[in-house]
């Protein structure tokens, strides 16, 4: 078969990557990439044997975004008309759309239930939407598993504490700080944390900041007290990893971290159907102030739970999480 994958966002190279490793034995697969930061970039190094499409761009404002959508849905009806394929996948219903009218099946995945205009576009026009268990939405196109998109990959993750070094890092002597702008859809409600008290306290303790922001503006604000790090970062899972603590206000990132078993304070404010089951089990802490934030990183400092965490998660691969590359190769098998 010939396998289209379209890759929007930067985690989507991480939750294919070992699926596509096993289909590309059988399958031809190409790929239609985003226009992204250094989206196409990472795909480029990640997969140079794999063909790759650069298809529509990343905007900035809502009105644009929606125009964007609609430009790429065209660009995939032109393409769709040059080139023939037998099943096309994204995490998101991107190219589904374009799918349907030329009757070429679309496999799609999604976590975001609380993002009602993406989800909602996954269930109308996927012909599989597949998704975890816990969101609690069932339709005749819809399979589920128990689990979350990153296990795909962080849980096969052997971490590089090489890593450490550009930076200058000691393990387990450093935060890692994810601060995402209100750009995107889903977050175009959020409201920025002030870190300012809490990065003073993490100082005053010795502790360095790896400080990863999506909005230049506030690499201004926090430069005395980070190290400011930017675009695609090598070996960012074994930074988390490393890390003494994850402050994210991104839930992909949060999700990663909770699910390698580092303490992670979630600050994004988004109440996801997804997160619910990582916060019962005590994997991912949530802040919506700057003195929730200072207060949790305190009690991180007092007491290393790592241990715990990852013998949590370990627990719950065995007997309760499903791993999501062998779904993603299984229904792109069909």
């Amino acid at each position: 078969m010939k396998i289209l994958i379209d890759i929007v966002h930067p985690a989507d190279v991480n939750f294919y990557k070992r699926a596509i490793e096993k289909l590309q034995k059988k399958h031809e697969v190409v790929f239609t990439v985003l226009k992204r930061g250094k989206l196409l970039e990472i795909v480029k190094r990640e997969y140079p044997n794999i063909r790759t499409i650069p298809l529509g761009a990343h905007r900035q404002t809502k009105i644009t975004k929606m125009l964007g959508l609609v430009f790429r849905e065209l660009q995939f009806v032109a393409l769709f008309m040059k080139e023939k394929f037998d099943k096309v996948s994204s995490f998101g219903f991107y190219p589904a759309i374009a799918a349907k009218f030329f009757r070429i099946p679309s496999v799609l995945f999604y976590d975001d239930l609380e993002y009602k205009l993406n989800f909602n576009l996954c269930k109308r026009f996927g012909d599989t939407f597949v998704i975890p268990s816990t969101i609690p939405v069932r339709a005749k196109n819809i399979k589920t598993y128990k689990g979350f998109k990153e296990l795909a990959y962080v849980a096969a993750l052997r971490p590089q504490a090489s890593a450490l070094k550009k930076y200058n890092l000691s393990e387990e002597k450093y935060v890692f700080v994810r601060d995402i702008a209100a750009v995107s859809l889903n977050y175009q409600d959020a409201q920025d944390i002030d870190y300012t008290d809490t990065f003073a306290f993490l100082r005053s303790k010795g502790y360095r900041i790896l400080y990863f922001p999506e909005r230049e503006e506030n690499e201004e604000k926090y430069k005395k007290y980070c190290t400011i790090v930017k675009g695609s970062i090598p070996n960012i899972h074994s930074l988390l990893y490393y890390a003494t603590a994850i402050i994210s206000s991104g839930d992909t990132i949060a999700r990663e971290a909770a699910l390698m078993g580092v303490p992670t304070i979630y600050t994004g404010k988004r109440d996801m159907s997804v997160n619910r089951p990582i916060v019962d089990a005590g994997l991912m802490m949530l802040a919506e102030n700057k003195e929730q934030v200072k207060k949790k990183v305190q009690a991180i400092l007092k007491k290393n739970t790592k241990k715990q965490l990852r013998e949590i998660i370990a627990e719950k691969i065995k007997t309760e999480w499903e791993n999501p590359t062998a779904v993603i190769e299984k229904e792109l098998s069909k």
